[in-house]
C-alpha cells in the first residue's frame, strides 16, 4: 500500500516538472543603445572552486 502511494506522489512530481521547466525567461543578446562611454555589465562564471561570481563593467569598445 505504502507502494502505491509513493508511485503515485512521484508520477505527480515527474508530471509537473516540465511545465516549470519550460518557463525560461528570455535573455536580451543585443546590448540597448547608449553613447560611446557607456559602460555594460556581465555576470563573469565562478572560477573553479569558488563560489564568487565576477561582474565586469566596461564600454562597448574594451567588450570587443
Amino acid at each position: 500500500m505504502a507502494h502505491k502511494e509513493v508511485l503515485i506522489a512521484l508520477s505527480m512530481i515527474a508530471a509537473a516538472s516540465p511545465v516549470s521547466a519550460s518557463q525560461v525567461e528570455e535573455v536580451p543578446t543585443v546590448a540597448p543603445a547608449a553613447g560611446p562611454e557607456a559602460r555594460y555589465c556581465l555576470r563573469i562564471e565562478a572560477i573553479t572552486g569558488s563560489r564568487i561570481e565576477r561582474v565586469r563593467c566596461w564600454t562597448r569598445q574594451e567588450w570587443a
